[in-house]
Order: C-alpha cells, then structure tokens, then sequence
C-alpha cells in the first residue's frame, strides 16, 4: 500500500538513476575512445620518426660526405680503412681547427660511433675512430 502511494516518485527515482547510469557510461566510452586515438596518433608518429630515421641511416651519400674529411686532412697525418659500411681512421698530430672540424664532421653524419680516442699530444691531437651506418 504505501509503495502504491509512492509510485511516481519511484518512477522518476529509478530513471534518474537510468539517466546517470547512462551519463557515466558515456562518458567512459568517450574517454576510453579518446584514449584510443591518442595511443594510434602516438604510434604513427613513432612509425613515421623510424621511416625518416630508416631514411637517414640507409642514406648511400654518407660515404661521401665523411669522404670530405680525407681532402681536409693530410694523407701523412691519417690511416682511413673503409671495409662495407664500416670505418676505422686514425688522425694524428691534428691543430684545433682540423680537429675541431675532424670531430664536428663525425658527429654531424649520421653513424654510429662505436669507439673514439682522443689523445692530446705536444704536437696536436690524436683520434682514433670506429664507425658504422
């Protein structure tokens, strides 16, 4: 008998309690999707830097460009072995600025430096590098 008397407010009680249960839903779904596409944009820009970075590495003109240091440099002052996309070079009794540009040349390229000496001697500096691309 009383729940008789109560009715309409029932009714409006269970579909407010509808409505914000369906409130909440939405909005869960909505940052759930919106999660979603920010994960998807991330990942093709991590997609997109490896293609640029593929790009860069598999360049053919990298032989070339460290090639510019051999005309730099004195063919005296280095020992330049060049085997596949490996380079050793030794330089040795290098002023600032040839080692300056020496060093500044390597880090510019894109190769993976794998070992470098630096020595400084009375007569200059000394470097010894190992590099692959």
């Amino acid at each position: 008998m009383m729940l008789s008397r109560y009715r309409n407010e029932l009714i409006v009680a269970a579909a407010l309690v509808f409505a914000i249960g369906g409130l909440v839903y939405k909005y869960v779904r909505y940052t759930s999707v919106v999660e979603a596409n920010r994960m998807i944009v991330k990942e093709l820009s991590t997609v997109h830097e490896a293609a640029e970075l593929k790009k860069v590495w598999g360049d053919r003109q990298i032989v070339k460009k460290l090639e510019r240091i051999r005309t730099t440099v004195p063919a005296g002052k280095m020992l330049w072995r060049l085997k596949g996309r490996r380079l050793q070079a030794t330089f040795r009794d290098l002023q600032d600025a040839k080692f300056n540009t020496v060093v500044s040349t390597f880090l510019s390229s894109a190769v993976q430096i794998e070992s470098l000496k630096v020595d400084k001697g009375a007569q200059g500096y000394g470097l010894e590098i190992k590099c692959k691309w």
